[in-house]
C-alpha cells in the first residue's frame, strides 16, 4: 500500500509540474494531498503490524471488547463504529478513511478532471439543444 501511494503522489507532482498558477502552492497541492494522504492510509496498516508483532500490545486495540460482547454479531458494521477504542477512532476513521479522501480529490484535481467533467457536460447540453 505503501508503494502504491508514494506512486500515486509522484504521479500527481508529475501532472502538477504542467499546471498554471500564480503560487507554487496554487500549482502543487493536489501533489501535496496525495503525499499526505499516504502516510494517513498506511498508519492503521502500521498499526496491525506493530500489533501482531507484539511490539505494541498495551491500548492498541481497536475495539472495546466489553461493548463488542454486548452484540450478537460482534463489531461489524455500525455497531463497530460504536465501539471502537480512541485508538480505532483515530487509526480509522481519521487517518485512514480521511487519507482516502485526500487521495481521491489530489488525484482528481491533478489529472483535472473537475474541468475536464465541465467541459464535457456544456458539449453535452449544447448537442442536447441542437436537437431539440
Amino acid at each position: 500500500m505503501l508503494a502504491l501511494t508514494t506512486n500515486l503522489a509522484q504521479y500527481s507532482f508529475a501532472k502538477c509540474a504542467s499546471r498554471r498558477a500564480d503560487s507554487h502552492f496554487g500549482r502543487y497541492w493536489p501533489g501535496y494531498l496525495v503525499a499526505l494522504s499516504a502516510p494517513l492510509i498506511c498508519a492503521d496498516l502500521l498499526r496491525h503490524v506493530l500489533q501482531d508483532s507484539g511490539m505494541w500490545t498495551d491500548g492498541s486495540a481497536m475495539f472495546n471488547e466489553e461493548c463488542c460482547d454486548e452484540f450478537a454479531h460482534g463489531c461489524h458494521g455500525l455497531h463497530g463504529i460504536r465501539c471502537l477504542t480512541w485508538v480505532g477512532v483515530v487509526f480509522t476513521l481519521i487517518g485512514t478513511y480521511t487519507g482516502f479522501i485526500c487521495m481521491l480529490v489530489g488525484i482528481f484535481n491533478a489529472a483535472n478532471l473537475p474541468k475536464k467533467f465541465r467541459r464535457e457536460w456544456r458539449n453535452l447540453r449544447r448537442a442536447s439543444r441542437k436537437q431539440v
